[in-house]
């Protein structure tokens, strides 16, 4: 099931799904006030681009001490910060970029479970199969299969 029919269907992953959304509108509030020449507080500039550092660096083994190192800022005061803008800590965040992927790798592509667990930065593909059910509720094989059939039902066009 993807997201969007999750969400209208009340699945488990309707919670994933709105933080996911609510992480987005704010990212896109900052580079709003940029592109109006409003200047956003400089720790919010510090928080959206470690968020998109992060994101560009899914398959590499990532730490909280160097997430908030290249933010410029110590452990403590980026936990603080990245808390209060985002609603929720770092590595949980972190967690939620990787599952976003991973998603989307299972809609978009046809690589096995243990290429995009490893895409995503897991090492052990049972691993990343036991996280992907708690957080999304349902295996990756499983949401590829009811995504699959969401889009065969919807649409004339095979993937």
């Amino acid at each position: 099931m993807s997201f969007i029919s999750g969400l209208v269907l009340g699945s488990q992953s309707d919670h994933f799904l709105c933080q996911y959304v609510g992480l987005t509108l704010s990212t896109l509030a900052i580079q709003s006030k940029q592109a109006h020449g409003q200047k956003p507080r400089l720790t919010g500039l510090r928080i959206l681009n470690s968020m998109q550092w992060v994101r560009e660096h899914l398959a590499e083994p990532l730490v909280l001490p160097e997430i908030a190192r290249r933010a410029g800022l110590s452990v403590p005061h980026f936990c603080a910060l990245f808390k209060k803008q985002t609603g929720m800590s770092p590595m949980r965040y972190l967690m939620h970029a990787r599952m976003t992927r991973a998603c989307a790798l299972l809609d978009s592509t046809d690589k096995s479970v243990a290429e995009i667990s490893s895409e995503v930065g897991f090492r052990d593909a049972f691993h990343f199969t036991k996280t992907f059910r708690a957080v999304v509720g349902s295996s990756p094989s499983n949401y590829r299969l009811a995504s699959s059939a969401d889009f065969a039902v919807g649409s004339n066009h095979k993937r």
